[in-house]
């Protein structure tokens, strides 16, 4: 049976810094638009309730805290899924987990991310993640990510033979290296024939650094369907698994381009 084409949305916003209960009205506020639109799900950008900080210890959740429950309750009463991320207690330490939530509310998966941000000193205070995370909605498959991972070509390679159609990395990039996040999500999907969703913070300086977004949503073949300015906004793209079958057939390249 041939796998349809979906819409998938990108919320593209900037975090209210240590205020999560702000931050969930804009992210009620864009599921709603994004359920209106007919996606099939919404990805948000990283640590999105309170921002990204390595340092701070104050949102530290176990795996049904409150944070989670909250955006649980959003996917539910919008009928979409929801990927967000938040700070999850772990030993012996935690991790930034990326939460899948089905439009029923259920959490589908979690991934922690796999390389904490060592020049930022992430990994100094967050574990790195033990693996790769998929799951399945709409009848297509999807990776998750989290932003610095997206240096690495090797952990989307991993994805690619588990035979995802998309991926989605949600990031808190700076724009003082935003050149190199275009790059990068271009270069991720050509190299691996799927579609690649990148979502970033926007439109917010935190004590950590500034933020300008330039979420996109690129096709197997590197080609931008979707991208942002510096504004918060909620981006959407067709996913078409024709063109990932395609892109398998025609040599996908590996990570040493062979």
């Amino acid at each position: 049976m041939t796998k349809e084409t979906e819409l998938i949305a990108a919320g593209q916003l900037a975090p209210c810094w240590s205020d999560p209960d702000r931050t969930l009205l804009k992210v009620r506020r864009m599921a709603a638009e994004a359920a209106d639109a007919g996606a099939v799900l919404l990805a948000l950008p990283e640590q999105v309730l309170t921002g990204w900080n390595p340092l701070q210890a104050q949102f530290l959740e176990e795996e049904d805290g409150p944070l989670v429950g909250a955006l649980q309750e959003i996917a539910a009463d919008h009928r979409i899924g929801l990927l967000g991320s938040v700070q999850q207690k772990a030993d012996p330490m935690p991790t930034n987990t990326a939460v899948m939530i089905d439009a029923d509310g259920t959490v589908l998966t979690r991934y922690a991310k796999m390389h904490p941000f060592s020049p930022g000193g992430e990994d100094l205070h967050y574990a790195r993640g033990a693996g790769i995370s998929t799951f399945s909605m709409a009848g297509l498959r999807f990776g998750i990510a989290i932003c610095y991972d997206l240096r690495f070509s090797d952990l989307f390679a991993r994805y690619a033979e588990a035979g995802v159609d998309a991926m989605l990395v949600p990031a808190a990039w700076p724009c003082s290296r935003i050149e190199h996040w275009e790059r990068f999500l271009r270069m991720r999907a050509e190299e691996q024939g799927y579609y690649l969703i990148g979502i970033n913070t926007a439109a917010v300086t935190t004590p950590i650094d500034r933020y300008c977004g330039h979420s996109m949503i690129v096709d197997p073949s590197g080609t931008v369907l979707a991208s942002a300015d510096g504004t918060e906004q909620v981006l959407y793209a067709t996913v078409n698994p024709a063109m990932v079958c395609s892109a398998v057939q025609h040599d996908r390249p590996t990570t040493n381009g062979r």
